[in-house]
């Protein structure tokens, strides 16, 4: 049976990525406007489940200047129309339209290694990406490139591999432009993203502020990263580790060996 068939996997709700965060906080913060600021891409993309969603993205994106078009359930936004309108055709082509998704990876700003990647895929759902690109067992990997846990990625892509050197860049400009607007904001996502993070089978995410491996008993603090799609952050248990379906280790540079974990 498929793993999406098997397999839980969190949706996380837009909105996280849309707005600024207040001061001393972290969310909502928009990593695709900073990158579009950064000339880094030509166009942001946004997935909204509710007609209220889209029209708070839409209100943001006009906030800040941005022509909109809307193609289904998606908003595109950019200041260029002619690559708004190509990014538009390349949307409703489908993700099966190798030429629709180079094209609009590009518009997006994605590194044409991890468009490749994605491509060579026969399943394209969450569970699939999260099984073939996640290396297993995990091993170390910088917070920048981080990807399992939707609002809290620097990207909106995902990365050919957690150490893709163009990932890690994109990431790195992106913080560094997120701090610049909100000082301190670095500090803040760091204290979340540099840790093991996991999906059970069940679809929670949980992330670990580990002392010791994972797996071998020595568990620190554990933290329910986002529940029901609103940002949150609370002490839980540890989940049954025979429930982990996905981990991913961003302690970066202060990680340790990580005991294999078993995914069946």
């Amino acid at each position: 049976m498929p793993d999406s068939l098997r397999f839980a996997v969190p949706r996380w709700s837009c909105l996280a990525r849309t707005g600024a965060p207040s001061a001393g906080g972290l969310f909502p913060f928009d990593p695709e406007l900073a990158q579009l600021e950064l000339g880094a891409r030509s166009v942001i993309k946004r997935e909204t489940r509710t007609e209220e969603e889209r029209v708070q993205v839409e209100s943001w994106f006009f906030e800040h200047g941005l022509d909109v078009l809307v193609a289904g359930s998606v908003v595109l936004a950019g200041r260029d129309e002619a690559r708004l309108a190509r990014a538009r055709d390349a949307e409703l082509a489908g993700d099966r339209d190798a030429v629709a998704v180079r094209e609009l990876g590009a518009l997006l700003g994605y590194p044409s290694c991890c468009i490749e990647a994605y491509l060579a895929l026969p399943v394209r759902d969450d569970a699939a990406l999260f099984s073939a690109l996640l290396p297993s067992p995990p091993v170390p990997a910088p917070p920048e490139t981080l990807w399992l846990i939707g609002p809290l990625s620097l990207l909106a892509h995902t990365p050919c591999s957690l150490v893709c050197p163009a990932s890690y860049e994109l990431g790195r400009s992106t913080l560094a432009r997120l701090d610049r607007e909100t000082p301190g904001f670095d500090q803040r996502w760091r204290a979340l993203a540099r840790r093991v993070h996991v999906i059970d089978d069940l679809g929670r995410a949980l992330s670990f502020e580990l002392e010791g491996t994972y797996g071998a008993g020595e568990v620190g603090a554990a933290s329910r990263t986002f529940g029901s799609g609103v940002p949150c952050v609370e002490p839980c248990s540890p989940p049954d580790l025979a429930r982990v379906r996905f981990v991913a280790d961003h302690r970066g540079e202060r990680a340790r060996l990580v005991t294999p974990v078993s995914s069946s």
